[in-house]
């Protein structure tokens, strides 16, 4: 067959992000363009070589296939695709998922050399021709004369030299997300099929549950646009994955992130219209991109969250009314007060728990279930130790289910679990956003150390330690001494400077005081935080600098009037040359990373990774406890609102580092 070649119009760097889709991605998108062609069956099949290697990819389709008059324009543009002045099908009259027709450059993200081989009818008769697309050459599209057939209407794409783990789209997990992906379209459309390599996707048979929650309306620029959520439920085990969908529920865009619920294996789509107009735009390729969107996805959680929550207390009081009517409940009459109230919403949170891991539970006799339920009582209330050797010796709670109610146990009062939950959630938001701005390599350029990283530490001293509070900010030391007077007696009179060798006057960035006394009974420690922003190396100067605040304090009287006083110093910066690691490595307590350590001062070198692990230890048991995770765009966007006038001067764009990810597929 004679071909032609034509240039395409769409920018080189646009295919070349295309090209880096998932894998589960890109072959999402070529089922999507077949049943926009209105297939009945798409089979995925992979063809294996002689060394058990993947040799080809197929996607095969019984569809009406690509005219070829309209092949040049498809493939040429962007935005050029016939979908855009169409809702359904011309056949079976379907919802079309995509506009754009970006799918068919998204191949690329599977093998290295696409070929469509498409059969179309044009007036009573049937032609075949060729497409080819080649990752060495992406700019340029070529294309085959049509020839007359007989053979049926469709498509198969060829993909070559697939890609490294291609072959993980026959993978449980693949098969997983394929059926998440479809589950709304082939529910709606009974009459189309899909097969991944020998696995039929039918969402029906591992479905158990599909709700709909209206949502606020989205209004941009004046317009409106309804949007609800859609909740499908499995009977399966399930990553809970959340997609923006259009109004019928097929997914545009897979989003990023964890999905926070109570129990259950879901799916959740949020439907609305106005997302297939940015996600095809290219206006939106993650959440940070449109405030819109950041507020559509925020309902959609707290939905989510509601609905879950809803559901288990339902289950819940549901199961306590049985056990009422069997008369095995432990507790009599209504709740005494308060504190009565609290330990039987405890008791009730354990048992209903214990009922719904131990599946055995409610099938013992009553007798042995109200002893079971008297025990867990008891141990509610008076030993921690009892219950965790009846959780796991008597009831056979799985160890993970034991971990989460004994933490329960930790607090009289469910409101206690609630607060802590939001102390946890935002600082592992600020952490989140504060490794973004201290380590991507593009954001690290921009940010300043006096106006934007030390003003967010000034209002989160916590990062350096729980017991200590801010007493002096960018302050001058004989200023410092000033804010030390409350601790260091009435008799202390500042009226001469605190002298510092070789300087007139040294400013410290943050000095931090610890309001209770440590170890012996005389014994109080301060910190003083030198701060450097993540472009900063440090060098002999920075270490001299420290060195000399510290002289300064350790040789003024005033800064030790009261025994047992003791200054820290900390120099803390993301890198450091040879001098400096000398100093560290040769400093009396190498594994503080201590470089001068008397009885009045301490000085020592830590690295912002140092200083981000110790936290993130600090609240990853809390953290695993309350399935709390925090995405950069989620933490970065809420950092940048939360202190706006600090990084008003910022020049990035929203979401900060959202380029970097893969179009249409997050991070998980």
């Amino acid at each position: 067959m004679s071909e032609q070649t034509y240039e395409l119009e769409v920018k080189p760097d646009f295919i070349a992000r295309q090209s880096k889709s998932s894998i589960e991605t890109g072959l999402a998108e070529l089922i999507w363009n077949a049943l926009d062609a209105d297939a009945q069956s798409v089979s995925v099949k992979i063809d294996w070589g002689g060394l058990g290697i993947p040799d080809r990819i197929r996607i095969i389709d019984d569809g009406t296939g690509i005219a070829h008059s309209e092949a040049p324009t498809l493939f040429r543009s962007l935005g050029g695709s016939w979908k855009g002045v169409k809702k359904l099908t011309s056949k079976r009259r379907r919802e079309l998922h995509g506009k754009e027709g970006r799918g068919r450059f998204r191949a690329l993200s599977l093998g290295t050399q696409i070929q469509w081989d498409t059969v179309y009818e044009d007036n009573g008769k049937r032609y075949k021709f060729n497409i080819w697309l080649d990752e060495q050459a992406p700019n340029i599209v070529a294309i085959s004369e049509p020839v007359e057939t007989d053979r049926a209407t469709g498509t198969v794409v060829h993909v070559r030299n697939p890609k490294k783990n291609v072959e993980k789209i026959r993978s449980v997990e693949a098969i997983e997300y394929f059926s998440q992906v479809f589950a709304v379209y082939l529910m709606s459309y009974r009459d189309a099929s899909i097969e991944i390599d020998g696995s039929d996707l039918d969402p029906l048979i591992a479905i158990s549950d599909q709700t709909n929650h209206e949502l606020p309306h989205i209004v941009d620029d004046g317009e409106s646009f309804p949007c609800s959520l859609t909740i499908i439920e499995w009977n399966t085990k399930t990553r809970r994955l959340l997609f923006l969908a259009n109004e019928k529920g097929f997914p545009v865009l897979q989003l990023d992130g964890k999905v926070h619920a109570e129990n259950g294996d879901f799916s959740a789509y949020i439907q609305s219209d106005y997302f297939p107009k940015v996600v095809d735009a290219a206006d939106v390729v993650s959440v940070g991109d449109r405030p819109e969107v950041r507020k559509a996805v925020s309902d959609a959680r707290q939905a989510i969250k509601s609905h879950f929550r809803a559901k288990g207390k339902e289950a819940g009081k549901s199961l306590v009314e049985t056990w009422k009517a069997e008369k095995v409940y432990p507790y009599e009459g209504e709740p005494k007060d308060s504190i009565d109230r609290a330990e039987r919403q405890m008791f009730e949170t354990v048992a209903v728990a214990v009922s719904t891991s131990v599946p055995e539970f409610e099938e013992t006799p009553v007798q042995a279930k109200a002893l079971h339920l008297q025990l867990l009582k008891h141990a509610i209330e008076r030993s921690p130790d009892d219950l965790q050797r009846i959780l796991s010796e008597v009831l056979k709670l799985p160890k993970k289910k034991q971990a989460e109610l004994a933490n329960l146990l930790n607090h009289s009062e469910l409101s206690d679990i609630i607060s802590a939950a939001a102390v946890v959630g935002e600082r592992i938001k600020f952490l989140t956003a504060l490794r973004s701005i201290l380590f991507d390599q593009e954001l690290k350029k921009l940010v300043k150390e006096r106006s934007q990283l030390h003003k967010i530490l000034e209002a989160n001293t916590w990062v350096f330690g729980e017991r200590y509070n801010l007493w002096a900010s960018d302050k001058e030391l004989t200023n410092v001494l000033k804010a030390c007077l409350s601790l260091l007696g009435d008799n202390c009179v500042v009226d001469d400077r605190v002298k510092i060798l070789d300087k007139n006057r040294g400013i410290v960035d943050l000095v931090l005081g610890r309001t209770n006394k440590v170890g012996a009974a005389d014994e109080y420690d301060n910190l003083v935080v030198e701060i450097k922003a993540p472009k900063v190396k440090l060098n002999s100067d920075h270490v001299v600098q420290i060195e000399k605040y510290a002289d300064a304090v350790a040789h003024d009287e005033r800064f030790h009037r009261v025994p047992g006083i003791r200054w820290h110093f900390w120099l803390i910066a993301d890198e450091y040359d040879r001098y400096v690691e000398g100093r560290i490595s040769g400093g009396p307590n190498q594994r503080s990373r201590l470089i001068r350590n008397d009885d009045r001062v301490r000085i020592g070198i830590k690295t912002w990774g140092e200083v981000l692990d110790d936290n993130f230890a600090r609240l990853s048991f809390v953290q695993e406890r309350l399935k709390y995770d925090a995405t950069e765009q989620e933490a970065l966007s809420e950092l940048k609102d939360r202190y706006e006038d600090v990084f008003a001067d910022l020049e990035v764009p929203d979401g900060w580092n959202d380029e970097e990810e893969d179009e249409g597929q997050g991070r998980t």
